[in-house]
């Protein structure tokens, strides 16, 4: 597993936000890096994928990869498990397959005023790769 190494609660990422157009529907999307060191039970790092259907930024789609479940993560990448598939949040058919699999857990960015956040991404991983 992949240690990260700052004391302190920082958030990185490459300031990308991404276009992905799906039918009718517009999407922004990226992936961000976040440190949790010393905040009571949240400590280590995970990987933040955060999505938002164009015009509509009160409802995002939040999907957490935390370090304690990924065995390998780093730069948008999450491996679940030693031997599990790499998988690399930063494609857009990764973005495409994450915002299609919230859709049908219930994420309602149309009608929706709070954000649909998913804490254990690798859940929701092990569901998209058991799809395709």
């Amino acid at each position: 597993m992949l240690r990260c190494s700052w004391h302190r609660r920082a958030v990185s990422s490459n300031n990308s936000i991404r276009k992905l157009v799906i039918g009718d529907s517009v999407y922004l999307w990226g992936v961000a890096h976040q440190h949790n060191h010393g905040h009571h039970h949240e400590q280590g790092c995970r990987e933040i994928f955060t999505a938002y259907l164009e015009g509509q930024k009160a409802a995002p789609l939040r999907i957490w990869f935390s370090e304690e479940d990924a065995t390998r993560m780093a730069a948008g990448v999450v491996a679940d498990g030693a031997a599990g598939p790499l998988t690399n949040l930063n494609e857009p058919k990764t973005a495409r397959r994450l915002i299609d699999a919230a859709r049908v857990a219930g994420w309602t960015p149309e009608s929706a005023r709070t954000p649909f956040v998913v804490e254990d991404g690798l859940a929701l991983l092990r569901d998209v790769h058991a799809t395709q």
